[in-house]
């Protein structure tokens, strides 16, 4: 009776924890070195509307470029736009991309995977502003928060989506 019960409650248990995991396709839109966004730090913004990331992507990830790059159109009523910006940094080297192009929902939370690149503080690195940022579109799903961790685990950012 003992051993049954216990299976019982592992297989429940089991069965509990991968039903409520589900993927998300997460793919690159856009990144650069030279974010003009206001953030000194780790942010992340959602952008839901259509005006908005042409704006947005015209600002940040094609401003200075010749020939400017067109504006990736995206659906909006299937995906969401997740902007990560790593904020003002004082050397090159740093950067920021896509680790996984699968994301996982469990318990409403979104969380996107990503490598954070830092200079290698044994070598000379240009002593210059940068502010890189990444543009991804995720495709909307039964979730309602979005967390962004780097492939330590560590979490940079967690922002609210609307469904």
């Amino acid at each position: 009776m003992r051993t049954s019960l216990f299976t019982l409650l592992l297989l429940l248990t089991f069965s509990t924890g991968c039903a409520s995991k589900q993927p998300v396709t997460v793919s690159d839109l856009a990144r650069s070195q030279q974010c003009q966004s206001p953030h000194t730090q780790y942010d992340i913004t959602v952008v839901q509307e259509q005006d908005r990331w042409a704006t947005i992507f015209s600002q940040q990830f094609a401003s200075g470029r010749l020939p400017a790059p067109a504006v990736p159109d995206i659906d909006l009523d299937l995906n969401h736009i997740i902007l990560i910006d790593l904020g003002q940094k004082s050397t090159t080297g740093h950067s920021i991309t896509l680790s996984q192009e699968s994301a996982i929902v469990e318990n409403g939370l979104l969380s996107i995977t990503v490598k954070i690149t830092v200079p290698d503080s044994t070598m000379m690195h240009a002593q210059m502003m940068t502010h890189p940022c990444l543009a991804l579109k995720v495709a909307k799903g039964d979730y309602e928060k979005v967390s962004v961790v780097d492939e330590q685990g560590l979490v940079l950012a967690v922002v609210t989506v609307n469904r």
